[in-house]
């Protein structure tokens, strides 16, 4: 659908709704789907994207799928959808709501897993994650209950540097209009780098939300455009003042990164962020990887700051720290016990020491490549700090099945890919990474095991994790060295395994209508 004017959206969705029977169902709701009538509580505009993001905060899930499915159907790209959603989350969570910024961050892996699928299923990712996310803004509440309003402090007349400075120091103070105050300005020049600056808080303490939030709301301009980046980023700085105040409120202390960081950029003569290109032979990237998995956060540090200092290339010692957190997941022996309904004991998927290892080890690796070279080496040295530190909550060495590595090593017909289908099926982690080593072993195409395992996992929960780790561990194999490339897929395979048995709500539905 060409969107020549907001009269023509209008007429093509009007009509959308009447195809799929939910246009009087919206009732006096719809002057709200389409940023009319909000005046009253200041609701923040998108522009082009508004009549998209306000709809998608109204409708219930079901009456979602129905309309999306039909506005896609109509011509409308899934790109703008993905974009309006992004907003919509942005504005009606503001990275305050736990499930609702898991829905964010799962967004551009969803999409990114779209273009991968064959074109009669390929919007099911995000649907599956659109599917969520207008569940608990339903629980949340009405578009009154925004988080983020259009009324923002007014920019003051700060050079950058002053800005900076009062960023961080708002942070400290957890004041959110200070601080808002001071992003004001930062964002009004070039977006780049706006996320530069916003770094002085992102290194200020360690969890995988403040890093992956970050790095997938800079991704998702892609989508919306960088003029959308203040909305987006908005959401880091109250997500961290958030942090800082549960982490008083628990009596935690700040993490030693802090005063660490700017020590180990001035002794290393790094505080310029030059780097060199000398490549890590595979065995000396092997040995920093074992390094940083087995080391204290502060040695692990220490460790990147020394092979930075020495002029190898970001990419090379950044891998360091993806091989590290791949092994939290090869190496977790499994739930102990089970935490909710969703994660059974012996189960290693969702919010599990692994799986927050790679997802942030990747958003520290991207978001480097994106930042200054400053912020560059200072990315690698925290990701390093915040890799290290947690092989002692799994095992030394791969959780392996023997009787089902015999069992497929015995397989007489070759279809190993059949068998990862059936171990799937089971829900058995142990044959799921041995049918999936067999069928690498055996020259089988590594892109068709991602695609059984990407059917697979669409259809389940994943307990919010599911798109982006899948993500996650596509982006590591694409990247990484031969030595290493297949644990990727094989951690991917007993993920996807550990996650069967508790179905996404929306997905079947969500799957008749796109063969419709």
């Amino acid at each position: 659908m060409v969107l020549n004017s907001r009269r023509t959206f209008l007429g093509n969705l009007a009509g959308s709704l009447l195809t799929v029977g939910v246009g009087a169902s919206l009732g006096g709701h719809t002057a709200w789907a389409f940023g009319r009538d909000l005046e009253s509580f200041d609701a923040l505009q998108f522009g082009d994207l508004e009549d998209l993001a306000g709809l998608l905060q109204v409708m219930k899930p079901s009456q979602m799928l129905e309309t999306v499915t039909a506005l896609l159907r109509d011509g409308e790209s899934l790109d703008r959808i993905t974009a309006a959603a992004t907003l919509a989350n942005a504005r009606h969570f503001g990275g305050h709501d736990y499930t609702g910024y898991h829905c964010l961050m799962a967004l551009m892996p969803a999409w990114q897993m779209s273009k991968q699928l064959p074109h009669r299923k390929a919007a099911l990712p995000v649907l599956k994650v659109l599917h969520r996310q207008a569940t608990q803004m339903r629980i949340v509440g009405s578009r009154k209950n925004e988080a983020l309003k259009s009324e923002l402090p007014r920019p003051a007349r700060l050079e950058r540097s002053a800005a900076v400075q009062q960023l961080r120091a708002a942070y400290v103070a957890m004041d959110v209009e200070a601080a808002e105050a001071a992003f004001a300005v930062l964002v009004q020049g070039d977006p780049r780098e706006a996320l530069n600056d916003l770094q002085v808080i992102l290194h200020e303490n360690l969890d995988v939300h403040r890093i992956v939030l970050a790095w997938r709301a800079w991704e998702s301009t892609q989508l919306t455009g960088t003029e959308h980046a203040r909305t987006l980023l908005r959401q880091s700085i109250r997500w961290c003042i958030d942090e800082s105040k549960r982490r008083d409120a628990s009596g935690r202390r700040a993490s030693s990164l802090r005063d660490l960081l700017p020590e180990l950029l001035e002794e290393h003569d790094l505080a310029d962020g030059a780097t060199g290109t000398r490549k890590l032979s595979d065995a000396d990237l092997e040995a920093s990887a074992r390094r940083v998995f087995a080391a204290t956060p502060e040695a692990a540090a220490r460790h990147m700051a020394e092979l930075l200092s020495k002029g190898f290339a970001p990419d090379d010692v950044g891998a360091a720290l993806s091989i590290a957190a791949n092994r939290l997941v090869l190496w977790d022996p499994g739930r102990a016990k089970a935490d909710g309904a969703e994660k059974p004991k012996g189960s290693i998927h969702g919010a599990s020491v692994g799986i927050h290892a790679c997802d942030s080890a990747r958003a520290w690796r991207d978001l480097a490549a994106a930042s200054n070279p400053r912020n560059r080496v200072a990315c690698l040295i925290s990701g390093a700090y915040h890799t290290a530190g947690q092989s002692h909550r799994v095992g030394n060495a791969a959780v392996l099945d023997e009787q089902a590595a015999q069992d497929m090593s015995q397989r007489t017909d070759g279809n190993f890919l059949e068998a990862l289908r059936e171990s799937l099926q089971d829900g058995h982690q142990g044959r799921a990474v041995e049918a999936t080593r067999q069928h690498l072993k055996n020259g089988g195409r590594a892109h068709d095991a991602f695609m059984v395992l990407a059917d697979t996992s669409l259809d389940q929960s994943g307990a919010l994790h599911a798109e982006k780790y899948y993500w996650t561990c596509w982006q590591e194999f694409a990247a990484a060295r031969d030595a290493h490339r297949h644990d990727q897929l094989l951690a991917l395979a007993r993920t996807t395994a550990s996650q069967v048995g508790v179905l996404a709500p929306g997905v079947d539905r969500a799957r008749e209508l796109l063969k419709g």
